[in-house]
This record gives structure tokens, sequence and C-alpha cells, in this order.
């Protein structure tokens, strides 16, 4: 702490009585706040960092010298205690904004995995409003579409394998896609 020595004042200490310390605590308050507010632009934390030099002062009373100015100590104290109170909000900020920023992010992935999920429900609400309309299907208009679109059979394979001719699969294919455009759009 800067003014600090070895205790070499005997009981003539500066402060042996506590009018001298409210004196100088009236003399010098106001003057040290607005000296404070000059660095911490606070009204509030400046009262608060001049009262805790002034509480640093009276714990080292013992160990100050008779000759230190008394409000030399008290202004290197005030203007260390704002710089340590600026360090420590600017640290708060950096963490604050850090803060904000990772909420932010988080805030983004949940809202994405909202609407994957929502688009994953719908595709499956889509996709069993399909398989429900597929089942009202004529049994060789379904079997000829759960073989093109499921089983992805070619025209010709599916027509090898129904034992029908290229053009019924054809067919089929565009009565089961009309059906399924009445059934499933507005």
């Amino acid at each position: 702490m800067f003014g600090l020595r070895t205790p070499i004042v005997e009981s003539e200490d500066i402060f042996v009585d506590d009018k001298k310390f409210k004196a100088l605590f009236v003399e010098s308050f106001e003057s040290l706040v607005n000296y404070c507010k000059s660095f911490v632009k606070d009204d509030s934390v400046s009262k608060d960092i001049v009262q805790d030099a002034f509480i640093s002062l009276w714990e080292n009373k013992d160990i100050l010298q008779s000759d230190t100015h008394m409000q030399s100590f008290l202004f290197t104290v005030v203007k260390n205690q704002s710089i340590n109170h600026l360090k420590h909000q600017k640290i708060r900020f950096k963490y604050a904004k850090s803060f904000k920023e990772d909420y932010q992010e988080a805030e983004l992935r949940l809202i994405a995995i909202e609407r994957d999920v929502s688009s994953i429900l719908e595709a499956k609400e889509i996709e069993e409003s399909i398989e429900t309309a597929i089942l009202h299907l004529p049994p060789k208009c379904r079997e000829v579409i759960n073989l093109s679109r499921k089983q992805n059979f070619k025209n010709k394979e599916i027509a090898d394998k129904m034992l029908i001719s290229e053009k019924m699969v054809e067919a089929h294919i565009t009565k089961a896609i009309k059906y399924l455009k009445s059934r499933l759009l507005p």
C-alpha cells in the first residue's frame, strides 16, 4: 500500500482522536468523490470507493508516518481503487458480452432444432397421410405404386413382375398420382 512504512509513530499518532479524522473526512470527501467520478463516471460507485479509501486510511493509521500527507494518501488510494474497479468492470462486461453471445447462439440452435423437429413431424404426418391414401387405392394400383415408389422398380421391371404391359403400369401410376393429389392437396 502507498505511504506504508514500519510503525515508528508512537502514541502521538495523527488520529489519536476521531475529531481530526472526521475533519479530514468532511474536508476531503467531496473533492475525492469528484476525482473518482472522473475515472468511473458513477456517483454511487465513486462514493463507495472514497469511503473504502477512508476505511483503508483508518485501518493503516498506526503504520502511517505522521509526516505522510493524508490527502495525498487518499487520492492515491482512490485512484488505485478506481483503476481496479474499471478493470473489474471490463472483465464483467466481457463476460456479460460473451454470455449474451453464447445465449443468442444457444437460442438460435434451439430455434433450428425446433424447426427441424417441426419439419420432421410435418414430414411424418405427410408420410402417414400418403400411406393412408395409398391404402385406399385399388389393389393392382396400390401394388404398382409400392413397387415404383418404395422399391424403386422401373416400369419394365414392374410390368415383368406383374405380367402386365408397361402402358398399363404407366396408367396405374397416373391413376394413383391423380388420386393421391385429390386426397392430399387442398
